[in-house]
């Protein structure tokens, strides 16, 4: 049987990132932890930086100091003849893109992050950013295919992972605990533990992506029977293992301590509060002076959940609006090696033809809604943090990538909901075993629930003067912090 195509995985290898079954969407090979010569005064720079060098020892960096970072900024050679001689050294050019973004960011919205009033309001950024940074970041975005501002992929999260101890194993080498930050911004234990974890739960994907070959292969087979069910079961143990990490997330960074570091980490795009019209590039011909715009680092660049909402159908369910615009907007500040896998992944689906199989299969579909409960409980777990972490502690009414905070996740969890009543209307009750007729109720009481639930925090929501501690309440019974369990 001719294979899929995210099965043939070398069609995804970057030099950075090779996606399917055996590194899942981690980079395949460790990332740099340190710039080599001749970039050793970028090095040098990215490490007297952070807030915190160390915080047991009261030992601060320079963007503890309210424009203190400006003159080593100034006096930074420009090495972009350098970076474009080692545009061909894949790896070493994620590390660059890396340590120019995290430049870039911290120079840009220091006066930002000191700027910051009652409230968590923030305070103005720069939008100049000079020669010897603007010219070399975009160097390094262009040899990997990226936009030029700190992203999830390259820069915060996937790119950015040092481990403490490399010989441990398995769980143990990829929890949170067990990983570093090779760039900082506020240099805490809540940073590290806040991005750490994302590349913990990223640690799951290569069994997810061997269930999606394997659901995928299974469907395309001749024989198509009950059996169908493996590898659909392989998937939703995946997903549930992915969600036990991320609830680890109440453990790795404290709510109250999010804003620490996250004006660094903020786009462009729909922060003109922070920036104005956008940032100047300084020198960069292409640009020609005018100010640029791009979307800043986010969860929502991450790749499993997208990868999820297509295999799953979720993305036939998004509603038609300007927040689902965004959503797919936010596709094209992936890798381009990852935005060909979404492509094909959702080529692969319709050619298996996998919607047939639901409709004919009850078990299977059921199975398939259990495994779209999983994507809901990420996104719900998510909403929780946005509560958390957010709206208790700053109007700030932007995410980091841009998009509106009180309405961005509640569009795709409506879009989880449709589909989740698609998939157990066709996994018929009265053509399920018993004990699957058991799991179905289950499955519809508590979608009932959470619908509920997500209808009286939107109503809240509309009072401008709303209180974050009111809607977090409202999701009593569902709290995903009391879900938290140790791996």
């Amino acid at each position: 049987m001719q294979r899929g195509l995210i099965e043939q995985e070398d069609r995804y290898d970057d030099g950075v990132f090779r996606i399917g079954r055996k590194h899942g969407f981690l980079p395949q090979r460790s990332p740099l932890s340190h710039l080599p010569a001749p970039f050793t005064p970028v090095q040098q720079l990215l490490d007297r930086m952070p807030v915190w060098l160390d915080r047991e020892r009261r030992h601060q960096g320079l963007l503890a100091v309210q424009g203190a970072i400006v003159e080593p900024v100034m006096l930074l050679p420009n090495l972009a003849a350098e970076v474009l001689a080692v545009r061909e050294d894949a790896r070493l050019m994620q590390a660059l893109f890396r340590g120019y973004a995290f430049l870039a960011s911290a120079y840009l919205l220091e006066p930002a992050h000191h700027g910051m009033g009652q409230g968590g309001a923030y305070g103005q950024a720069r939008n100049v950013l000079p020669a010897n940074i603007a010219q070399p970041l975009v160097l390094a975005a262009e040899a990997l295919g990226i936009a030029p501002w700190l992203d999830y992929h390259h820069a915060y999260s996937l790119g950015n992972f040092v481990h403490i101890d490399p010989s441990l194993h398995g769980e143990d080498l990829w929890h949170w605990r067990n990983l570093d930050m090779a760039c900082r911004f506020s240099g805490t234990t809540d940073e590290i533990g806040f991005i750490m974890l994302h590349v913990q739960i990223n640690h799951h994907t290569p069994a997810l992506l061997g269930a999606f070959q394997d659901v995928l292969r299974d469907a395309r087979a001749a024989d198509v029977t009950e059996n169908l069910q493996g590898p659909w079961q392989r998937l939703l143990r995946a997903l549930e293992h992915i969600n036990r990490s991320r609830r680890e997330m109440w453990r790795a960074s404290r709510p109250e301590r999010y804003n620490d570091f996250r004006v660094f980490i903020m786009g462009i795009t729909g922060n003109e509060s922070l920036f104005g019209p956008g940032v100047i590039y300084e020198a960069v011909e292409q640009f020609g002076g005018q100010p640029m715009q791009f979307r800043g680092q986010t969860g929502a660049q991450d790749d499993i959940i997208p990868a999820c909402d297509i295999l799953l159908g979720i993305d036939e369910s998004y509603p038609t609006n300007e927040l689902t615009r965004y959503l797919q907007d936010l596709r094209q500040y992936r890798p381009p090696v990852v935005q060909q896998w979404f492509d094909d992944l959702r080529t692969d689906r319709d050619e298996a033809g996998l919607k047939e199989i639901l409709i004919a299969h009850p078990g299977v579909a059921l199975v398939a809604a259990a495994c779209v409960e999983q994507v809901l409980l990420f996104r719900q777990g998510h909403w929780q943090f946005v509560q958390k972490y957010i709206l208790a502690h700053t109007r700030h009414a932007t995410a980091t990538g841009g998009t509106p905070i009180t309405s961005w996740l509640p569009n795709q969890i409506q879009a989880c909901f449709t589909r989740m009543r698609e998939l157990l209307k066709w996994a018929e009750p009265a053509r399920l075993a018993p004990n699957e007729r058991r799991w179905h109720a289950g499955l519809i009481t508590r979608l009932e629930e959470r619908e509920r639930i997500l209808a009286e925090q939107l109503s809240l929501l509309e009072n401008p003067e709303f209180d974050p501690q009111e809607i977090y309440a409202r999701n009593v019974g569902h709290e995903d912090s009391q879900m938290s369990g140790t791996l």
